[in-house]
């Protein structure tokens, strides 16, 4: 489904409003909220589907800056908590 929804778009908001305008953050948690309820999803929130994106992007990329950009963060500081190595890559570096 969300593909068929941001397909052709390169850039832009994920989430609008009726008038073409970009969601506010609580309005988007709302719908997203409404989702889950409806989906009889129990256990998540906005936050941590975001969470888990950019969790996945950066053990797929390796890229913090890459990260950074898809989130929106100004500083790279709030982008490092995803940058968080496996005790898997410390076994294959040792």
């Amino acid at each position: 489904v969300l593909a068929g929804h941001i397909a052709g778009r390169r850039a832009g908001a994920l989430f609008e409003n009726g008038h073409c305008l970009r969601l506010g953050a609580r309005h988007a948690q709302a719908r997203i909220a409404g989702w889950m309820r409806r989906a009889q999803i129990r256990r998540a929130s906005a936050h941590s589907l975001r969470h888990t994106f950019a969790s996945g992007l950066y053990q797929r990329s390796r890229d913090v800056l890459l990260v950074r950009t898809a989130l929106g963060h100004r500083s790279i500081t709030s982008t490092m908590v995803y940058a968080q190595a496996s005790a898997e890559d410390v076994r294959r570096f040792l």
